[in-house]
């Protein structure tokens, strides 16, 4: 076949090519059936190639390129057309205002230029690139691989068709857009590494818009933003410093988010699963966008705005915000952490170790579980809701609403929780809690083994079974201690009840006013403070209970009281059945009702023990002095009267008719020396109604014939080696109650006798202004004594031993013997002998411990001769009773007198009178014969051994000192401190001619405690009524201690702070090292 070279077609021309045309020139038709190469369609011109082959064809503007079957390389000018309906066609560029268009075969190396248009409605295409300004969709079956899209081309793929493997680079805005029913896959986007000045205007350098019914598959964008509208898909996204924004019920799956810059992925009404969110890149669920199953990585951050994530796993380093209206559920935290905000809802999360879950104010989590080490920090203010479940993870704040559960399991740990009206929260074995608030009918159960501390109940309640410790119950609000359970350190105020059930055990309690306690267990050293009540029920044991001013304590049937310490203005009720096993009455009140018992009491100084009658005493009862106690006659047990001039016992139901035998025995009864003696009243009986007196064989009974014919026999130790008198009290009660030693000579008209046989009715003589009287004996009493060496010698009861001529020569005439308050005449005054002994010529004889003593009572007082020195007779200030009388006739006294108005010559112990002749007699001492007892000269010191003595009896010295001020750090929960120190009397260490025998430990001024969050002023031992082993004073700013006082601190120290307790020492004084006085570090602390 011939072959046609530089044909040339005119318009309305007409080749039809059957053979080989080489550079064809069309203006008119040229219909190719066989190889043509080189052709030009110009314009208004139309080639056919119609199963011929082309090659190198240019379609220039107006002119039309139709295929059916091969074209090699060609290039479709601004303007011109192309169709391709089969065959293939390569290397083809179609330049600014071209269109190309293709229903079938395949094309390969495609290139669209600016301006162009491509469009594919079936067939393939390989090798495609997009150039700025160029447009090429692709429809129905057409499928495109290898798509390159540059510099701001478009790609749109929809009804049908494919795109596979695509590229998008450049820096100017382009755009794929995957309609209904298109697919794409392999979506490669690459755009301009910094987008920052475009995306500030909102302009985005690429979009990849997905549209409904589309599909794009394996897209992985670089700076730039994937579209995906509502029906549309995408799936294997992976966003490199790129976007992603997921339309109303648009779709996408398994994204990867890496790190975005000022990109996002925003899934905006749509859905999300599966994503992935790496360093520095974000996912947002917006306004009812969904998402499922995220990843966030360390770094990452998933932001649920008013949208929904659900199943997310937040791995360490990883955050998932819960902004206003934004719900999470099913959230997983893997070391990650959960942020939700005001509005905010975080449902059935799971914070694993590391985890942390935090709530803030407003906010909302739901059905929550924590695991070891995992934490959720909830605002005062937020939500808790449903069930949260720590096991071994902690939660930390909230509010439990209505409905609402925590279970903390073993290892769990949950701190400043607010359960509210509905809310209930678990501690299981090993769990734990602290600073909780229970509130309007909110429940909290500890069971065995879980502990809480540092929590308040009000108007709620708490079930425990495990421990807790450091509670304030107040307000209605309760807690019950149940079997296996135990409080401690719990303060009860403002209608809160503590109820201790059976096997449950409470310590350390304090109730306040209207607070109440109900104790069917067992409570230790619980403190019961004005109008606070300590119910003690069947089964209830108490050990240590301490009733304070306006506190009460009661023990009813079938409880009991160990040690309890009943202090001033207290009360302790012991109801009928109930048990009282050792008390310490110290100002306050214990009554024990008919068919109730107490043992082992000791009554204080202003304490009352009341015993009613069919009321049972056991043990030994101690009455110190100034102490009360009124008891049945057949009640039992001993009471030991402390002192020697003890009138607090008082013995009723005894009938002056009948025969009465009281079976509580007294110890103790005696009077050691003039002015100290004990007694007893018979409550009912006057002293006019006993006519004799009779003593059992073993001299340990005495009995008491009345003369209405009945007769009340008191067992009294040794009672016939007292003598006695009967007087009667304000009511008219008879008191039973307890100077010369024998051998003291008293001068008579008839000469010196012995002072133990004169008889009432005998005269002695006494002396005024120079002047010598005779006057009868009206009263000679006796007594006997017995040394108690634990005292001061001048208290103890040795007799004062004075030699011969150690007053003056003949002064006395022999060695003189008498009590220590006796009194000696100098220069018209009285001076008690104690004020002058200086352990040589006058001294304590401590050879004598047990003696009998006398004294004379004239028709007035006045003085007399003993062993010719002048001296006293006896005073009768109201210790008569304690002295038996000599003679048939008794006497039952008469108007007490007083040294005041009734003294023969004025008493005197003022210092400046008594120590000249103090030192004058000492002086003398050196000529006077005989044989002193030798003492040990005195070893003297000014350090005052200071330190401290807690309420647990743990010792604390200083931790620091400044001149005279001592700092001491005291431990959490430390509610009062004993000031001890050495104590000395001024009498000792000055001498016996100051009249000050109080023991004087040191001054101290300003007090203040210092914890972490401020400072107090401790002013107690300031106060007019101070607390005990304090020295009453003038001063305003300072007071002195006896060596053991006792400084309370109150609720000051709570059990999680500790303290720093300052105190400056105004004085020490001088304190007598040989004889030390130090105060009892292991007792009586209350």
């Amino acid at each position: 076949m011939d072959t046609i070279v530089g044909l040339t077609v005119q318009s309305v021309g007409s080749v039809t090519n059957l053979g080989n045309i080489s550079s064809v020139t069309d203006q008119g038709e040229v219909q190719n059936l066989s190889t043509m190469q080189s052709a030009v369609v110009e314009e208004g011109g139309l080639l056919e190639n119609a199963g011929g082959s082309l090659n190198s064809v240019t379609v220039q503007s107006g002119g039309n390129l139709e295929n059916t079957a091969t074209i090699t390389n060609l290039t479709i000018e601004s303007k011109g057309h192309a169709a391709s309906y089969a065959g293939n066609v390569q290397d083809v560029t179609v330049q600014n205002g071209a269109t190309y268009e293709t229903d079938g075969g395949a094309v390969s190396a495609l290139t669209a230029d600016t301006g162009a248009n491509v469009l594919f409605m079936g067939g393939s295409g390989s090798s495609v690139t997009v150039n700025s300004g160029a447009s090429i969709g692709a429809v129905q079956s057409a499928n495109l691989t290898d798509v390159t899209m540059t510099a701001g081309g478009s790609l749109q793929v929809s009804d049908g068709a494919f795109a596979t493997d695509i590229k998008i680079t450049g820096d100017k805005e382009g755009t794929l857009v995957v309609g209904s029913k298109g697919y794409v896959s392999g979506v490669n986007v690459s755009g301009a590494a910094d987008n920052s000045a475009q995306a500030a205007t909102g302009g985005e350098v690429h979009d990849v818009i997905v549209n409904s019914g589309g599909v794009a598959d394996d897209v992985t964008v670089y700076h730039d933003h994937l579209v995906v509208n509502g029906g549309g898909l995408a799936s294997g996204v992976t966003l490199n410093d790129a976007g992603i924004t997921v339309q109303s019920n648009g779709v996408v799956s398994a994204m990867t988010v890496n790190a975005q810059g000022i990109y996002a992925a925003y899934i905006d009404g749509g859905v999300s699963h599966d994503a992935v969110v790496n360093n520095a890149g974000a996912i947002v669920e917006y306004t009812n966008g969904s998402a499922y199953n995220n990843t966030v990585n360390s770094g990452g951050e998933d932001a649920v705005l008013n949208g929904l994530s659900e199943a997310a796993t937040i791995s360490a380093g990883g955050l998932q915000l819960v902004a206003t209206k934004g719900v999470t559920s099913g959230t997983i935290l893997d070391g990650g952490q959960l942020q939700a905000a005001s509005g905010g809802i975080a449902s059935a999360t799971t914070v694993n170790a590391g985890g942390l879950e935090t709530v803030g104010a407003g906010g909302t989590a739901l059905n929550q579980t924590v695991h070891s080490q995992g934490t959720v920090v909830v605002d005062a203010s937020g939500i808790i809701g449903g069930q949260t479940i720590l096991s071994g993870g902690s939660l930390i704040g909230g509010i439990l609403s209505a409905g609402a559960t925590v279970s903390v399991l073993s290892g769990g740990y949950e701190s400043g929780v607010t359960i509210a009206s509905g809310g209930s929260a678990d501690l299981q074995s090993g769990g734990s809690g602290s600073n909780i608030l229970i509130e309007r009918s909110g429940v909290e159960n500890v069971a065995q083994g879980g502990v809480v501390s540092n929590f308040t109940i009000e108007t709620g309640r708490q079930n425990n079974a495990g421990s807790a410790v450091s509670g304030t119950i107040t307000n209605l609000g309760e807690e019950r201690v149940m079997s296996g359970g135990q409080d401690s350190d719990m303060i009860v105020a403002s209608h809160g009840h503590e109820v201790v059930s059976a096997g449950g055990v409470a310590n350390h309690t304090t109730y306040n006013a209207n607070g109440f306690g109900y104790i069917n267990g067992s409570a230790v050293s619980a403190v019961v403070n004005s109008g606070g009540i300590e119910f003690v029920q069947s089964g209830g044991v108490t050990t240590g209970t301490t009733v304070n001013n306006g506190g009460l304590e009661d023990v009813e049937a079938g409880a009991t009281a160990h040690n309890e310490t009943v202090g001033r203005g207290g009360t302790l009720n012991v109801f009928s059945q109930g048990s009282l096993n050792g008390a310490n009455v110290s100002g306050g009140t214990v009554d024990v009702s008919s068919g109730g018992s107490a043992a082992d009491v000791n009554v204080a100084s202003g304490g009352q023990l009341n015993v009613q009658s069919s009321a049972v005493l056991s043990g030994t009862e101690v009455l110190q002095n100034g102490g009360k106690a009124t008891i049945w006659a057949g009640a039992g047990g001993i009471v030991d009267l402390e002192g020697s001039t003890n009138t607090g016992l008082t013995l009723e139901g005894v009938e002056t008719s009948s025969a009465t035998t009281v079976t509580t025995e007294v110890t103790g009864f005696d009077g050691a020396s003039a002015g100290n003696s004990d007694g007893i009243v018979l409550a009912g009986v006057k002293a006019a109604d006993i006519t004799s007196t009779s003593y059992s064989a073993d001299g340990n009974y005495v009995t008491l014939s009345f003369n209405e014919g009945g007769s009340v026999t008191l067992h009294i130790d040794d009672v016939s080696q007292y003598g006695y008198a009967l007087s009667s009290d304000a009511d008219g009660n008879a008191v039973y109650e307890v100077c010369f030693l024998p051998g003291s000579m008293i001068r008579t008209p008839c000469g010196d006798v012995a002072v133990e046989t004169l008889q009432l009715g005998d005269d002695v003589l006494t002396f005024a202004d120079g002047q010598s009287t005779v006057r009868k004996v009206t009263w000679a009493g006796k007594a006997h004594a017995t040394v108690r060496a634990g005292l001061p010698d001048d208290e103890a009861g040795y007799p004062v031993r004075i030699l011969k001529n150690a007053i003056a020569d003949g002064v006395p005439y022999k060695d003189m013997l008498i009590t220590s308050e006796h009194c000696l005449f100098f220069e018209g005054r009285f001076v008690p002998v104690r004020m002058l002994v200086n352990g040589s010529s006058i001294f304590y004889d401590k050879s004598i411990t047990s003696y009998d003593y006398y004294h004379v009572e004239t028709e007035e007082h006045s003085v007399i001769a003993a062993d010719g020195m002048l001296t006293e007779s006896y005073l009768d200030t109201g210790n008569r009773r304690a002295f038996r009388q000599a003679g048939s006739v008794m006497s039952l006294g008469g108007k007490i007198k007083s040294w005041e108005d009734d003294a023969a010559v004025d008493l005197c112990v003022d210092r400046a009178f008594v120590e000249p002749l103090f030192c004058k007699l000492a002086e003398r001492a050196a000529s006077v014969g005989g044989q002193p007892v030798a003492t040990a000269s005195q070893v003297l010191t000014d350090e005052p051994d200071l330190h401290l003595v807690t309420d647990k009896g743990a010792v604390v010295r200083a931790v620091r000192r400044n001149g005279q001020r001592y700092s001491f750090m005291l431990r959490s929960g430390t509610r009062f401190v004993r000031i001890v120190s050495r104590a000395s009397r001024p009498s000792d260490v000055i001498g016996p001619f100051v009249d000050d025998r109080r023991d004087m430990g040191v001054a101290v001024a300003d007090v203040h405690l210092a914890t972490a969050e401020q400072q107090h002023d401790i002013a107690a031992h300031l106060m007019q009524d101070k607390p005990e082993g304090w020295h009453e004073t003038d001063w305003a700013d300072c007071a002195w201690t006896n060596g053991n006082a006792l400084l309370p601190l109150g609720d000051l120290l709570s059990s999680h702070h500790m303290g720093l307790l300052s105190i400056t020492i105004r004085d020490t004084g001088y304190y007598v090292l040989d004889n030390e006085k130090m105060a009892d570090n292991t007792k009586n602390f209350s």
